[in-house]
């Protein structure tokens, strides 16, 4: 091997070491869990590649709001979420028989995080 593609292959380790990391809970949210059967253990394991490889996708789309080298972001992955949380549907109730859903207006933040994310809102 020679020592570029030594550096390479490290490089791709550490990157792996660092999604394992990220299956902690103040990233993805992913509690631990102790699964002893078999089955159990490539279940976990499938959904926690899952969560990583869909974080994966998220961050790229993100970037613009997300990177620090180009001044324009100051939103780590976590926070934008948390932001991103506070939007909401509900539901209003008008008199006995009327109801619709009425979405909450996103901050100009959020629209644009919804924007590179490609998420439309349904009622």
């Amino acid at each position: 091997m020679e020592a570029e593609e030594a550096v390479a292959a490290y490089k791709r380790l550490s990157e792996v070491e660092r999604a394992f990391r990220a299956y902690k809970p103040q990233d993805l949210k992913v509690r631990p869990v102790h699964p002893w059967r078999e089955d159990r253990v490539r279940t976990h394991v499938f959904l926690c590649t899952l969560a990583y490889c869909v974080e994966w996708h998220m961050k790229r789309r993100l970037e613009p709001l997300l990177s620090r080298e180009n001044g324009s972001g100051d939103h780590s992955l976590p926070t934008l979420l948390d932001d991103l949380a506070t939007l909401t549907k509900n539901t209003v109730r008008v008199g006995e028989h009327i109801t619709f859903d009425q979405i909450s207006r996103p901050t100009d933040l959020q629209q644009r995080a919804l924007d590179l994310l490609d998420v439309r809102p349904r009622l």
